[in-house]
């Protein structure tokens, strides 16, 4: 399990990451997109999801992509149908991720 640090939505740097299991900081790099008031679910194999949320400026997201622990990377994944902020996300037993609610969202989706 990790606890990831955030800073300001508009902001550059690498975000520190503490992991619990190894009781220490380090360095992981910035995302894709910058996001906040999005929503994040572990997956099956344990990459964690970001999905929607805004940018500076409120820019309001559809995108998605996938945090890789092991490999200390962010990738681009499919976008969302509609875009959404301060929505939920879900991993159900199968695997897929059910994403409901937020701003500018009122549709059920999987991914």
């Amino acid at each position: 399990m990790e606890i990831t640090l955030g800073s300001h939505p508009g902001d550059k740097e690498d975000v520190p990451d503490f992991s619990l299991f190894e009781g220490h900081f380090r360095m992981i790099p910035s995302m894709t997109t910058p996001r906040y008031l999005h929503s994040v679910a572990m997956l099956p194999d344990g990459r964690v999801l970001l999905t929607g949320g805004t940018t500076f400026g409120f820019k309001i997201q559809s995108s998605a992509e996938i945090f890789d622990s092991e490999t200390n990377s962010f990738t681009k994944t499919g976008s969302m149908n509609q875009k959404r902020w301060n929505h939920t996300a879900t991993t159900l037993k199968d695997g897929r991720v059910l994403i409901v609610g937020g701003a500018d969202g009122a549709k059920l989706e999987d991914y």
